[in-house]
């Protein structure tokens, strides 16, 4: 269960949040009306979860998100957002927000959104923990510089979501309706879920085109071709347009024989 921050300037909305969370068994730690008053509260008990209102007085919840990620860039925030408010949803995920729900939510809808961030959360400081102590082994052995180089490689499995940063196994770019990912070769299967949770964020976008470039990887794994047809599903099943490509063709031949369905695929 999640202690949970909930800003929003409507007394309605936070109470309807806070009955959906707490029937839940989550714990509400505070309230907020506006951004300002969100930073605050957040300073003050660092929750794991922050359900975060776009429209409000004296700080909006763009600037709420940017304030509260500059000073805790783990932060976990989910945007409360009306269907018209689309783009500042846009925005708000690449300032770092974890999730978003469209007004007017259901119970099953918080619940399921405020788990799939709450598992993220506990994967990667999982993989933060086995990483630490790959940090510590290193430190306790001489090595060349070539396998410094391999061990850094290795602790960028660790992807800190939504926002890549240099190392992660895959970064992307947004250029108005094309949405450009790119898989280094430290790509695993299980860094498949961070980038499904981003690429969530940004399938309200009409015809959207979702490229995604395995740039330099020549030997895929089954269970990685499994988790390429899920995010293909994903973007198909929000009429966007699924793209797949690599440096060399032989690779993007092998991954569409092995799946029929990506054989439709460009």
């Amino acid at each position: 269960m999640a202690t949970i921050l909930i800003v929003d300037d409507s007394s309605i909305t936070r109470r309807n949040l806070a009955n959906i969370l707490t029937d839940a068994g989550h714990t509400i730690v505070a309230d907020a009306s506006n951004g300002e008053a969100a930073y605050k509260e957040y300073e003050k008990h660092l929750p794991d979860i922050v359900t975060m209102d776009i429209t409000m007085p004296i700080l909006d919840g763009i600037g709420a998100v940017k304030k509260i990620i500059k000073y805790f860039p783990d932060a976990n925030i989910i945007m409360i957002s009306a269907l018209d408010q689309k783009n500042m949803v846009l925005s708000a995920i690449q300032c770092g927000a974890r999730h978003y729900i469209i007004k007017p939510f259901t119970t099953h809808k918080v619940l399921s959104v405020v788990d799939e961030v709450l598992t993220f959360s506990e994967n990667a400081a999982k993989l933060s923990n086995i990483n630490n102590k790959l940090e510590d082994t290193i430190d306790d052995i001489s090595t060349t510089i070539d396998d410094i180089d391999k061990a850094i490689h290795m602790l960028s499995d660790s992807a800190e979501v939504p926002k890549p940063k240099q190392g992660m196994p895959f970064t992307i770019e947004n250029k108005a309706k094309e949405l450009h990912i790119i898989l280094s070769k430290s790509m695993k299967a299980e860094n498949f879920s961070a980038l499904e949770m981003i690429v969530q964020g940004f399938l309200f976008i009409n015809s959207l085109e979702i490229k995604l470039n395995l740039k330099d990887i020549e030997q895929v794994e089954d269970d990685m071709i499994n988790k390429i047809v899920d995010l293909a599903r994903l973007a198909e099943a929000h009429d966007a347009v699924f793209k797949l490509t690599a440096d060399k063709s032989e690779t993007v031949e092998y991954i569409k024989s092995k799946s029929p369905y990506l054989k439709t695929i460009n």
